[in-house]
């Protein structure tokens, strides 16, 4: 990963620089990123290597395994939302990026639509509203 003047970060620059973007939003949403960034969700995949489930598939679109960028980015009903709220101009990168690159380039990124809202505050929540939404219709 590189930073803004295309250096290459180290991994401790690099989860110092997530840290310190994640203690300006709301607790819960924090503390979600970071688990997020962590790859500590509990997603079906990670169910099922705990062996908790034998599913491992995503209960909403039933095609790819349900990890942590499948959820928040590429089932079908995340997609969705990202592509309502995200200008055209950004969707290959937003589509591309590993889950910690992709956190990283949210929370770093300022440009991500034209409102009042800031838009790592937009994408953090919405990010919390999809997997609330998860596990509604899993639990």
């Amino acid at each position: 990963m590189y930073g803004p003047y295309g250096q290459r970060l180290l991994v401790k620059d690099i989860m110092f620089q997530f840290n310190e973007l994640l203690w300006k939003g709301p607790e819960r949403v924090q503390y979600f990123l970071w688990l997020c960034f962590h790859d500590k969700l509990l997603t079906n995949h990670e169910r099922v290597r705990w062996r908790m489930s034998d599913q491992s598939s995503c209960a909403q679109c039933t095609g790819d395994v349900e990890a942590i960028h499948h959820i928040l980015r590429d089932c079908p009903s995340s997609m969705a939302v990202w592509l309502k709220i995200l200008p055209m101009c950004h969707w290959q990168t937003f589509l591309s990026l590993s889950v910690e690159q992709w956190l990283l380039y949210n929370l770093l990124n300022e440009d991500g639509v034209a409102t009042s809202i800031k838009w790592k505050t937009l994408f953090g929540t919405a990010c919390w509203m999809l997997w609330k939404f998860r596990n509604a219709t899993l639990f």
